[in-house]
């Protein structure tokens, strides 16, 4: 909508200048009323800039502006128009932030809201049971100060969070946690917390099961193999007894390629693995086995 707001300032100070000149000239006090006149455009002004003043440390935005015409009143008519649209955002924004921490609270994960320095913004009922933090009595306080794990610190401290973090909780170290980190906002933090207590008792519970399957079948397959090669060299060929001792012979080598795979598969397992990536030239080692195959 075009504003006049500017046109009617301008002709109400161009009226109260007439007005001074013409009673300056009629009294021969020409330049006094123009100061008195100019004076009081002044002091009206201010006073227009003291009720802005009020209105905006005061209730701008659920108030009404105060009255005023000219420029003034487009000036409190925008400014409260820009007021209210702000009082909308904002409580939009707020009414998202809280149902994202009421869907956050709702979490058996543990959540935390960090700040660009790692200060804690907000926390879930979770994270008070995996990481003993405290909401809202931790606000403000550096998360690295309430969890002093060793390596924890160091992962949260590198930036790096390709890769998920595995520790114990703080508040029970019976309880293996998995961590996470993302980025979000300008450089904001949050954190997830999940209990892996089970998960990890079932794959070390498979592990287990991998190693001593291969070793506790290991004996009883090579005393049958070793009986099986013995009948065998007895057994006449051609002779359905030959026959059917070639095939367990055979099946018996299979298990024992199995449990020799499976023994492979718990050393390998046994092993940490690195998070160091090497890079090597696969060109030069293609060319040394390319060479050591031709020697052959």
């Amino acid at each position: 909508m075009q504003r006049h707001g500017w046109k009617t300032e301008l002709a109400r100070f161009g009226a109260l200048l007439g007005i001074a000149a013409f009673f300056g000239l009629l009294l021969d006090l020409l330049p006094w009323f123009l100061c008195g006149s100019a004076i009081a455009y002044a002091l009206w002004s201010l006073s227009q800039l003291r009720d802005l003043n009020e209105w905006l440390h005061g209730g701008a935005g659920r108030d009404e502006p105060p009255e005023a015409g000219g420029l003034w009143g487009e000036v409190f008519d925008t400014l409260s128009q820009v007021q209210k649209e702000t009082l909308k955002v904002n409580a939009r924004l707020q009414a998202n932030i809280d149902h994202l921490r009421a869907s956050f609270s709702s979490m058996a994960d543990a959540v935390v809201m960090l700040s660009p320095d790692g200060a804690i913004e907000w926390s879930n009922q979770a994270a008070h049971t995996l990481l003993g933090l405290r909401h809202p009595d931790d606000t403000g306080r550096l998360l690295v100060n309430l969890v002093r794990t060793p390596e924890f610190i160091r992962y949260f401290d590198s930036g790096d969070y390709d890769e998920r973090f595995q520790m114990a909780s703080p508040v029970n170290a019976q309880v293996r946690l998995s961590v996470s980190v993302s980025i979000f906002g300008r450089d904001n933090r949050l954190l997830f917390a999940r209990d892996i207590s089970r998960t990890v008792q079932l794959e070390q519970m498979r592990k287990d099961f991998v190693a001593n399957v291969s070793h506790e079948m290991r004996t009883p397959l090579t005393v049958i193999s070793g009986y099986l090669e013995i009948l065998g060299s007895q057994a006449q060929a051609g002779t359905p007894e030959e026959r059917a001792i070639g095939q367990m012979a055979a099946q018996a080598r299979r298990m024992q390629s199995l449990i020799q795979d499976l023994m492979t598969l718990s050393r390998l397992e046994a092993v940490p693995a690195g998070k160091q990536r090497d890079t090597f030239a696969l060109r030069s080692v293609m060319d040394t086995l390319r060479e050591e195959i031709m020697a052959a």
